[in-house]
């Protein structure tokens, strides 16, 4: 094993320090590292990934005698109340109506307004043969992914989670290729689920993205893509189980479709920035505005905004969950608080 390797080994077992850190500490290309954390990997060293809602990862070893919860979640600080996001959906990337400029843009907007988190919603790739009106302009899907993994913008403060849609289904059946693993591989700041459906973890609740609508909603803030059309609205479910004692109460869910990034969308290509609040632990409020692209600069306009009233009465105190004060030391588990 090589020096920076073993001392590579030495920070993740200490845990405190985050991606960005460690790139600084070892003086190492985000290639490189990429490189270095697989190959412990194969040797049996094995390590899971902390995502917090300032952009920050950090590698943990893990400790097979502890419990802690390490599914997908974002990690905020005890006193953070608003979770700021971008939503985007089918980029189509590997085809006539891709857009990489808006991506480019995508993430200018993000810096400036203080964004760190994005979710995209399937179809990032348009796969290997043409399903729409696009023609590909790439047509091995190895290639495709390649320029996904290449081509889509990197920011040392953003993370970007996001689940496939039909295009990379079809290609990935076709070809036996586990594109989200490649993905996930090769890039630490894109997070793309091994299903067909994600559930990120958020202070008590959950975030669903999915490509394909659901007609029924299930989490308190639910995000598809598949019609590159923007909708959205509020659902009240009498039966639905929550996280408060499993009680039965009216429980409020959004449902949004997010519109495509690309040329291939229904009006002006578009992105979303939700805001969610939270009370408690739980989501209280989302604003949701549709963001459009205009003219040759691509100047940013605000097509639409709405806020959505989630507050649900309480019906006991519970832990805030996924949590931490990662500005001082990081604890290796994620705290529990109560208010």
């Amino acid at each position: 094993m090589r020096e920076k390797e073993l001392k590579l080994l030495e920070i993740l077992y200490d845990g405190k320090l985050s991606y960005n850190e460690i790139l600084s500490t070892l003086n190492l290309r985000r290639d490189v590292l990429t490189k270095y954390l697989n190959d412990l990997k194969l040797n049996g060293y094995n390590w899971y990934k902390k995502f917090y809602s300032d952009g920050t990862t950090r590698f943990i070893i893990p400790d097979y005698t502890d419990d802690c919860d390490v599914s997908t979640s974002i990690i905020t600080k005890p006193s953070e109340d608003t979770l700021k996001t971008l939503v985007f959906s089918d980029l189509h990337l590997g085809c006539t109506i891709e857009r990489l400029d808006l991506l480019d843009r995508m993430f200018e907007y993000a810096t400036k307004n203080g964004i760190h988190i994005m979710f995209g919603c399937g179809d990032l790739l348009d796969g290997i043969e043409t399903r729409s009106a696009a023609q590909t302009t790439i047509s091995n899907i190895y290639d495709q992914i390649d320029h996904l993994i290449k081509e889509y913008p990197y920011d040392k403060n953003i993370l970007t989670f996001a689940v496939l849609g039909d295009h990379e289904g079809h290609a990935s059946r076709k070809n036996s290729v586990d594109i989200a693993k490649i993905i996930n591989n090769a890039r630490n700041d894109l997070i793309v689920a091994e299903q067909p459906y994600s559930c990120i973890s958020v202070k008590n609740e959950i975030i669903k993205l999915k490509h394909i609508i659901e007609t029924r909603s299930q989490e308190k803030i639910n995000i598809f893509g598949h019609t590159h059309k923007y909708t959205s609205s509020l659902h009240t479910n009498v039966n639905t189980f929550n996280m408060m004692g499993n009680a039965r109460i009216f429980d409020k869910s959004l449902m949004i479709t997010a519109p495509s990034l690309s040329n291939g969308n229904q009006g002006i290509p578009s992105m979303l920035e939700l805001d969610i609040d939270f009370d408690n632990g739980f989501v209280s409020e989302a604003t949701v505005k549709e963001l459009g692209f205009l003219g040759r600069e691509n100047r940013i306009i605000k097509l639409s905004e709405i806020n959505y009233d989630l507050f649900m009465p309480e019906v006991e105190d519970k832990p805030i969950y996924n949590v931490e004060d990662y500005m001082s030391e990081t604890p290796k588990k994620i705290k529990k608080i109560t208010k």
